[in-house]
């Protein structure tokens, strides 16, 4: 049990990038150097751009989520070596299924209403990229990003993407699973950095890393 519950929470850890030793007496390097290990830290929690909000979850929060899932019922038991890790347990499989109950709702949603819009099939290629530029203005990215990876070489299609997706905007139907998922996505990531952010230390009767002090606890 105590190797199991080690285990998951190294797994865990494991997908955030530590910071490796640099020496050096160069102050644009060390610079240089720090800005590219915040970028990696970053990354971690950058959503994929999809056309299907449930495939658009952090890789590494999908990683996260499939350990805890499958992990033994020994590694929630109270003298197991994670038990501080509880509540980051419960909480994130909690925000997750949330965020993908919301995805799954847009997705069904978005895909109808861009059908419709287009005339076309499930798979029309106009209501693909109308979906993937809706969900992509839910995720931060500007119109120029979208159109740049959308429609590059397709100056017709650069001037009408914009325009269904303002028409797809005014079907109210689309704004609260939006708003849904966006949330459940932002906690998802929230509770990813509480767990990133937790001091670990290695006890000397254990061989893996676990945590000295339990994630961080929004106020209720």
């Amino acid at each position: 049990m105590h190797r199991d519950a080690i285990a998951l929470a190294n797994g865990l850890y494991a997908e955030f990038p530590a910071k490796p030793v640099f020496l050096t007496n160069s102050e644009t390097a060390a610079q240089r150097f720090e800005a590219e290990h915040q970028q990696a830290r970053s990354r971690v929690l950058s959503p994929i751009l999809d056309d299907k909000a449930v495939d658009c979850a952090p890789l590494a929060a999908r990683r996260m989520y499939q350990k805890i899932k499958n992990a033994s019922p020994m590694v929630w038991s109270a003298d197991s070596p994670a038990a501080s890790l509880t509540y980051f347990f419960t909480e994130f499989v909690a925000a997750y299924d949330r965020m993908l109950f919301a995805a799954r709702t847009l997705d069904y949603r978005l895909a109808y209403h861009a059908r419709r819009l287009n005339g076309g099939g499930a798979d029309d290629i106009k209501s693909e990229a109308d979906r993937c530029y809706f969900i992509g203005r839910l995720l931060g990215y500007t119109d120029a990003r979208l159109l740049e990876i959308l429609a590059a070489e397709d100056p017709e299609e650069q001037g009408a993407l914009p325009k269904r997706h303002a028409r797809l905007k005014k079907v109210a139907a689309l704004s609260q699973p939006g708003e849904d998922f966006v949330a459940g996505l932002q906690r998802v990531q929230e509770l990813m950095v509480s767990l990133r952010d937790t001091p670990r230390t290695v006890p000397s009767d254990y061989r893996g890393m676990i945590l000295s002090d339990t994630p961080w606890r929004s106020p209720e």
